[in-house]
């Protein structure tokens, strides 16, 4: 069996060449497999998701959500209305879902460890609020927030007045591997905000 390719040479006559099947179908295979690669894969969140919990959703959805690419400032998304303009304050905010994977505990007890060591007296004084977001069960003060930031996946945000700071990335990629670089990366991150 045979296949046959056209072609219009430039005089205007067609002209026929016989393709045997096998070339065909090989032919017709690395077209689907370039096809194949350049179909958008979806993302996996930074943690396991075993609840099976909606991911965030690109830029330009439709159901109102967006993502945050990671490492990135935003100031196009809305602050909580839980944060009164006018103040010095900044929010650091960590979202989760339970049932929570390794990397999230051993993230929030590091942030924990953090903020005691070297934010206690801005947390005392009320300069710096963290919260912990179960996502998976939020009261009605969180859905406010979660709603308001437009978040849809597992995120650490610190948010001020002016900007939101999107830390996930950083935070998961060094808390274990490179704990001093976590440090000094969140801590930079604090400390423009706070001073």
């Amino acid at each position: 069996m045979m296949k046959y390719i056209y072609n219009i040479t430039t005089s205007g006559k067609q002209s026929v060449t016989p393709l045997p099947v096998t070339a065909f179908r090989i032919a017709v295979s690395a077209l689907f497999f370039v096809f194949l690669i350049t179909l958008p894969v979806p993302v996996r969140p930074a943690c396991s998701n075993a609840g099976g919990y909606t991911v965030g959703i690109a830029n330009g959805a439709t159901n109102g959500f967006t993502d945050i690419s990671a490492g990135s400032t935003i100031s196009s998304v809305t602050t909580p209305a839980a944060l009164p303009a006018g103040n010095n304050q900044a929010y650091l905010y960590y979202f989760y879902f339970v049932p929570r994977c390794d990397e999230c505990l051993i993230l929030d007890k590091a942030l924990g460890e953090l903020l005691d060591k070297h934010y206690l007296e801005e947390i005392e004084n009320g300069r710096l609020i963290f919260r912990r977001i179960n996502l998976s069960d939020p009261d009605s003060q969180e859905q406010e927030i979660i709603r308001d930031l437009r978040v849809r996946r597992q995120l650490l945000l610190l948010v001020s007045e002016e900007e939101t700071v999107n830390l996930t990335r950083d935070a998961f990629r060094f808390v274990e591997r490179d704990p001093d670089r976590f440090e000094q990366s969140l801590m930079n991150s604090l400390n423009g905000l706070l001073r």
